[in-house]
């Protein structure tokens, strides 16, 4: 690997973990002003904290949906990988010289 190909690589991987920080941080406030401002003394009409609250809703039912889709992607990629691992180890049988032993006449 070149030493540009490196650089990338740790830039991506610090960028991917800066976004799944990001993404844990939006849903746990979110979640953190919805138990907050419960009982908040509403305006009715125009509420800005409804508003905030129903924005907060959204993200963390959208949250519901990505983790169902990567539930059920976890599931298939195990499935997949048990299949694959079952089929190399069924295909590679021992033989005399993969156990390492010396024919001798």
């Amino acid at each position: 690997m070149e030493k540009g190909q490196k650089k990338t690589s740790k830039l991506l991987r610090l960028a991917s973990g800066l976004l799944g920080l990001l993404i844990a941080c939006s849903v746990l406030f979110s979640g953190l002003f919805l138990y907050a401002e419960m009982d908040h003394e509403c305006e009715e009409e125009h509420c800005p904290i409804c508003e905030i609250m129903a924005q907060c809703e959204k993200v963390l039912s959208g949250m519901k949906e990505v983790c169902c889709h990567s539930g059920l992607s976890v599931i298939g990629l195990s499935v997949l990988f048990a299949i694959i691992t079952l089929s190399v180890w069924v295909q590679v049988r021992p033989t005399p010289v993969s156990r390492k032993i010396q024919l001798n006449n």
